[in-house]
């Protein structure tokens, strides 16, 4: 996710970040979506899967998924 709209500051700690999907189906199927990996100033990445079928990003935008996420940092 690029966090760089937030203009966090690399001067300070690492922002701590939160997320969650969103969307018009199945999100309670998806997996891996509150998991924050490699966070930074800039961003973060979050791996989401399904346990029980394959997930392509033509699926996730049919059910319209977003992944909302809010950062805070301390200074």
């Amino acid at each position: 996710m690029d966090t760089s709209s937030a203009r966090f500051l690399a001067a300070f700690d690492t922002p701590i970040y939160t997320s969650a999907l969103t969307g018009s189906n199945r999100m309670f199927q998806a997996l891996g979506a509150a998991a924050i990996y490699q966070p930074s100033t800039t961003g973060f990445r979050a791996y989401l899967y399904m346990a029980d079928e394959a997930l392509s990003v033509a699926d996730a935008q049919s059910r319209d998924w977003a992944i909302n996420w809010h950062g805070v940092q301390n200074f």
